[in-house]
């Protein structure tokens, strides 16, 4: 009995310690921001900051079936991180626009109606999005602990990398290193009136 006891004890106090570890590293992210800009979604323009901890080279199992197939990138925001409110409201326009395969999107959140209240306000609803109490499936799933970040998710499923971002444009660059540049759009040629030459 006090063997469980301890145990319940033990993981009670991770639990509160990887919150505050998600809280404490938005709140870093913010502060190296210098230049919070709410319309661009942009905190910064620095580079994107690879993040040790991932679980690089290891097979992705475990996501929701609301995420979309690899290859592509998930992308991970807190509601305790105040760089993630300034960089997520622009998150939907950035991946509709961006032509990057966004697998999904995990907010991690001490509780699942702060997370709800924060996909709502955010017009994250638009996005295949789960809310990830805890920071539970961020941690095991791709080794994660801090945010705003995203991982870069191989055709195989194999996890390529993760970074810590405060810009979409720091974010497009790291894309283009891991997938290639995007390709170019093609315009469709407007067509002549009849009886027109071109």
């Amino acid at each position: 009995m006090i063997v469980t006891t301890l145990i319940v004890v033990m993981l009670v106090l991770l639990t509160i310690a990887v919150v505050s570890l998600f809280a404490m590293m938005g709140e870093l992210a913010n502060r190296t921001g210098d230049h919070a800009d709410t319309g661009s979604g942009s905190v910064g323009d620095g580079p994107v900051h690879p993040l040790e901890e991932t679980r690089s080279g290891e097979l992705v199992a475990g996501l929701p079936g609301t995420f979309r197939k690899g290859p592509g990138v998930v992308v991970i925001f807190s509601t305790s991180c105040r760089a993630c409110s300034v960089l997520a409201p622009a998150a939907p326009e950035f991946f509709t626009d961006y032509p990057v395969n966004l697998m999904g999107v995990l907010v991690t959140t001490a509780g699942d109606a702060n997370g709800a209240d924060f996909v709502t306000k955010h017009r994250l609803d638009a996005l295949p999005v789960v809310v990830d109490v805890q920071g539970e499936m961020a941690t095991s799933v791709f080794g994660i602990t801090s945010s705003p970040a995203a991982v870069a998710v191989g055709a195989d499923g194999v996890i390529i990398g993760g970074v810590a971002f405060t810009s979409y444009s720091a974010l497009t660059r790291w894309f283009d290193e891991v997938f290639g540049p995007a390709p170019e759009p093609v315009l469709d040629p407007v067509p002549l009136p009849l009886g027109r030459k071109a």
